[in-house]
């Protein structure tokens, strides 16, 4: 007996140590339903249940509150099979629901961690202020549990029940850190597929800009010009706008939600002086934004694209600029800087020395063909690795240069991020005239994808074929 008392008493310092302040009752049933596969997307789209429903049931053996944490265990009864499931994860302030609609509401990042279901949606709702409540009207003034699940093949399972039959209390939760819109009003883009389309860049479509660059990146899609989708925005600048707008449209409810997304990449391709060096630039760059029923929604959680490395290039964001006449690239400064954020961090590149300038060579003075011809002339080149702040020299003259990030996990998400590369550039032969019409090329390949249900990767394989400037100046 006293062996028993002892072992009662160590599990309950277990749980006092462990921070765990809150228990609900075991063993409750909640009624649900399950929505075929085939039926996700007109269901969710119209927030309307089909005859095909089917009814299932959670019940629920444990749920235990930490501070921030959350855990359930129980089973899912679906006709005649039982799965033993055990959700676990950490819960987050509704900044949608809290913020905007005043309703007191946590959401939550859970995991099952017998891997028989994804959790799509996870909420508890702790007002009794009206709010929607999806296939039930008698909840939405009531304090809810909502679990929306996803099985392997792709059937979802809803289940939602007031909270005071399960004998949560919320208002243990202690959450500090607000949700992330993928997790809270923005979830069904992990349920539902989105209508895909490219559409022309407006300024008006992406706030985030400032309406310098809006305007310049504006004129560059509408250039007449053998810039082709480039713009020569001063003496020394560029922008390229060779692509369009990436947007990802879903019908949820009554409300249309458009995810839009727009690439460019800009930077400075100065004039090689007869003496000294200058520098050369490009920054790659993403802009995002959201429409609800047509009306600009400039919530950065609803930023769902990710800018990051190619197929095309071994899987990493990579670079190529092609030099004009007369023209010595070397790596005085070769590497690049990557905003992310408030973060700004340093780093070294791969880069690859493809041919080199000479006076014999008929490429040299058109870069946009060398950049279409070089590995074929040259073959494949050496990568190396050159470290942060590396002074070596190339040791011949450079006619093109190719870069690759050589973290492979690099991307870029909001306007505040941008991958900037640079390099030293020098006069070959300040013997020679100066040469006032050759021009350089900047090739960028990276892909952009969609971190929603669309698995889709939108590659991009973008050059910028002419970007004047003067030599021996």
């Amino acid at each position: 007996m006293k062996k028993i008392v002892s072992l009662m008493l160590i599990f309950c310092m277990l749980m006092c140590s462990s921070g765990i302040i809150s228990a609900a009752k075991s063993n409750v049933s909640i009624q649900g339903y399950k929505i075929n596969a085939a039926d996700v997307q007109e269901v969710f789209s119209s927030w309307e249940l089909t005859d095909s429903v089917q009814s299932v049931s959670l019940d629920i053996d444990d749920c235990d509150i930490a501070e921030d944490n959350i855990v359930i265990s129980g089973t899912v009864n679906d006709q005649n099979q039982k799965t033993t499931v055990l959700f676990e994860g950490k819960m987050f302030i509704s900044g949608y629901k809290q913020n905007k609609k005043k309703v007191e509401s946590y959401v939550g990042a859970l995991s099952e961690n017998n891997s028989k279901y994804e959790v799509l949606y996870f909420e508890i709702k702790n007002s009794t202020k009206e709010d929607d409540v999806l296939f039930s009207e008698k909840l939405k003034t009531k304090k809810c549990f909502i679990l929306y699940l996803r099985d392997k093949e792709g059937n979802v399972f809803a289940f939602q029940e007031k909270l005071n039959k399960l004998g949560i209390n919320a208002s243990d939760l202690k959450c500090t850190e607000v949700a992330e819109g993928v997790n809270d009003k923005y979830w069904f883009v992990k349920a539902l597929e989105p209508e895909k389309s490219e559409i022309p860049f407006e300024p008006s479509m992406f706030p985030e800009l400032d309406s310098d660059t809006a305007n310049k990146l504006k004129q560059a899609t509408i250039s007449e010009s053998k810039m082709i989708n480039t713009l020569r925005s001063s003496s020394n600048g560029y922008y390229n706008v060779a692509t369009p707008v990436l947007r990802y449209s879903y019908d949820y409810g009554y409300v249309t939600y458009e995810f839009m997304a727009f690439t460019y990449f800009e930077g400075y391709i100065n004039d090689v002086p007869n003496t000294g060096t200058t520098e050369w630039t490009s920054s790659l760059r993403i802009v995002q934004s959201a429409r609800e029923n047509g009306v600009i929604n400039n919530d950065h959680n609803a930023h769902f694209f990710k800018l990051q490395g190619s197929s095309q290039s071994n899987g990493r964001i990579q670079c190529t600029v092609a030099a004009g006449d007369n023209t010595r690239m070397q790596s005085l400064r070769l590497g690049y800087q990557l905003l992310q954020g408030s973060n700004r961090n340093y780093g070294g590149a791969v880069w690859s020395v493809l041919g080199m300038v000479a006076e014999s060579n008929p490429y040299t003075r058109y870069a946009y063909q060398i950049l279409n011809i070089a590995s074929s002339l040259f073959g494949e080149p050496e990568a190396k690795l050159i470290q942060q702040d590396a002074n070596s020299s190339l040791g011949q003259d450079c006619a093109v240069m190719r870069y690759e990030l050589s973290n492979s996990n690099t991307y870029l998400c909001c306007s505040s991020n941008r991958l900037e590369l640079f390099i030293t550039v020098l006069t070959a032969d300040n013997t020679q005239i100066r040469n006032e019409s050759t021009v350089a090329a900047v090739n960028w390949k990276y892909a952009v994808k969609f971190s929603g249900n669309s698995s889709t990767v939108t590659e991009y394989n973008v050059q910028c074929a002419y970007v004047p400037y003067d030599t021996n100046r």
